[in-house]
């Protein structure tokens, strides 16, 4: 009897081991990489580790694209993967997932016998899926408005090993083409460096064979991230396994900006169109002395009057939207946000203002909840003294157009905003 109680429970002891074992997520003991192509299904699967990987690419209507390289970066604890079109007709795409998340949302045998010891071979073989979802692109750079989960842990991960240098934005430029992938690389700003530069973004991606000239790439960084062609920066590249990874970390700025001052307007999904507006105090020209009204419908212009220009439009949700004042003038500027269309109010946009002031700190604003907002309201957001530069907060909704003082309106009327040629 004591025999046979001794085997039943050698029994379960074995099954509760095996269980264990189908449970227990399998993580890489050493570096590993690879690389492959996606299908006419949009699908490629690669082997790295003790991983079968299965990467699907598809585009923002979630239908597959084929042709995309993909590679694949272990990690400790994470699967890094990238995945670009050699010919550039879609950005690339980043995801950083877990290992043990990725494992865990496997199905695992729970019976006896045969299911289990299948389940702990499945844990030996283990079978992760990756999707990554890739935009068409238009210009040469994409910026990316949420950062990728887990991003940081790349940098930190003891796999790869960092390279830091300073270089000036040519250099930057030419330093590119040693660390892209497929013709792609993703430039990564430290938040601290995105709140200095007031870009509203920590990540862009490239699209290197599509850029020309200096003057072209140093046009889409200043776009995407708000750096411009006489800074100089401390960027970090990493290498794995002898190569190097195509992200290249900022985490260091020494900004030269020949403007005063510049405010960025990012905001959320809906309303999709909200407009940045700038109204000037009296500029001396050639002829007369004028105030301006600077936005899409006049957006100004940076080397006459009114030395201060909205650089594009966006009618199509999150910004951002810049407005720079490249020479000041005595008197009172003022900056509000209009919205011009869309779900919603100007309240529940989830906008935000970063105002780069001329000692080279940002001032950050959020849009007021202010529920008896309706639709095409004003966000007045601040006032700024053309002598000393000091913002006077004002933070409030209203329907009457903050800057009409200047145009001899009536106050309190509503300004109709010009309609607007869409493509």
């Amino acid at each position: 009897m004591k025999f046979k109680l001794a085997l039943v429970f050698s029994l379960f002891a074995m099954l509760g081991v095996l269980t264990g074992c189908s449970s227990d997520p399998v993580m890489p003991e050493e570096p590993d990489t690879a690389t492959g192509t996606t299908d006419g299904t949009g699908i490629s699967t690669v082997s790295a580790g003790p991983y079968s990987i299965e990467v699907s690419v598809v585009n923002t209507s979630l239908s597959p694209v084929s042709g995309a390289s993909v590679a694949c970066y272990l990690m400790h604890e994470h699967l890094l993967t990238i995945a670009s079109l050699p010919n550039g007709s879609y950005y690339p795409g980043l995801v950083m997932t877990s290992l043990e998340d990725a494992q865990s949302r496997r199905s695992v045998g729970g019976g006896a016998g045969p299911e289990i010891v299948g389940a702990a071979k499945a844990a030996r073989e283990t079978e992760i899926s990756v999707e990554i979802i890739v935009h068409n692109a238009s210009i040469a750079s994409h910026g990316y408005d949420s950062e990728p989960q887990n991003y940081s842990l790349i940098q930190s991960d003891s796999w790869t090993i960092e390279n830091t240098q300073t270089l000036d934005m040519e250099s930057f430029y030419q330093f590119m083409d040693t660390v892209d992938f497929q013709g792609s690389v993703f430039v990564h700003l430290n938040s601290d460096i995105s709140l200095a530069a007031g870009a509203g973004r920590q990540l862009a991606s490239f699209l290197l064979g599509h850029i020309n000239s200096f003057e072209a790439f140093a046009s889409l960084m200043s776009w995407e991230l708000r750096l411009f062609s006489g800074d100089t920066v401390t960027v970090t590249t990493m290498t794995y396994m002898e190569g190097k990874l195509p992200l290249m970390n900022i985490s260091g700025l020494s900004m030269y900006r020949d403007f005063w001052m510049q405010f960025t307007l990012t905001w959320g999904e809906n309303p999709w169109d909200l407009d940045s507006h700038l109204f000037t105090p009296e500029i001396p020209g050639d002829s007369d002395t004028l105030a301006y009204h600077v936005y899409y419908g006049s957006p100004g212009n940076a080397s006459e009057p009114p030395y201060a220009d909205l650089d594009v439009d966006d009618v199509t949700s999150y910004g951002p939207e810049h407005i720079t004042i490249w020479d000041e003038f005595p008197g009172t500027y003022i900056y509000a946000v209009y919205h011009y269309s869309g779900s919603g109010t100007i309240t529940t946009s989830e906008a935000d203002v970063g105002v780069l002031k001329p000692d080279g700190t940002v001032e950050l604003f959020s849009v007021p909840d202010d529920i008896t907002a309706g639709d095409n309201y004003w966000w007045h957001v601040c006032n700024i003294d053309g002598t000393t530069g000091v913002i006077a907060v004002v933070d409030t909704i209203a329907s009457a157009t903050p800057g009409w003082g200047y145009y001899s309106i009536p106050p309190g009327a509503n300004q109709v905003m010009p309609p607007k040629n869409r493509q």
